[in-house]
């Protein structure tokens, strides 16, 4: 299928929604995509090349097409103003979707980056260190306060079916609220900006890039 749409020429735009069933989500599968039309840039082409990229200049002009999700965290940033230059991040979760792709961006927009996982040690003195987190692990309601420090911009990546069945993020938002000095909230956060950044990624390989 994925042969067949990619030489289509009435098809310009592919995205694959994961999790995908067992024995799909390798490199082979993602490979299978072309990468003028990968438009969530799943394929080791567009991957590669975000990851040569020298500057988040580079990767905004450059002929490919980067993680929505993790664009749409940077976006979120530059729309209220918040200078991460010189600034210390914690990102926490290493996948290809969002924690590394977010990390190369954030460090090529000049931030300190920790990229924490299952096997950071201390990991809440990470957090209370940095001064922005993003978060992106798929665990309900995950941060608490008492793990977070003063007035920090929280990013929230988090999509999550709580007990209720009610979505969440992986921030407590009701419990940081008061002490973070910006919190995205779920939903309603980073969700429709990778929306708008998946359109615009679609409308890009229409025209062709």
């Amino acid at each position: 299928l994925l042969d067949s749409l990619g030489r289509d020429a009435a098809c310009d735009a592919i995205m694959i929604e994961r999790p995908l069933p067992e024995g799909f989500d390798d490199m082979r599968f993602w490979d299978a995509i072309p990468a003028e039309k990968d438009v969530d840039a799943l394929s080791s082409l567009n991957m590669g090349r975000l990851f040569t990229s020298r500057s988040f200049g580079d990767i905004e002009s450059g002929r490919f097409f980067s993680p929505c999700t993790a664009l749409a965290v940077i976006r979120m940033l530059k729309h209220y103003g918040v200078e991460v230059s010189g600034k210390r991040v914690a990102v926490v979760g290493r996948s290809s979707v969002i924690g590394k792709p977010v990390s190369h961006m954030l460090t090529c927009l000049d931030a300190t980056v920790t990229l924490c996982h299952s096997r950071t040690k201390d990991i809440k003195e990470v957090l209370k260190s940095a001064e922005i987190i993003v978060l992106a692990i798929g665990r309900v309601r995950w941060l608490k306060k008492e793990m977070a420090g003063e007035n920090q911009v929280i990013i929230d990546v988090g999509t999550n079916i709580d007990e209720a069945g009610k979505m969440c993020g992986d921030a407590d938002f009701e419990d940081l609220k008061e002490k973070a000095g910006a919190l995205s909230p779920v939903p309603g956060g980073v969700g429709p900006v990778t929306l708008a950044c998946l359109l615009e990624a679609a409308v890009k390989a229409a025209e062709g890039n």
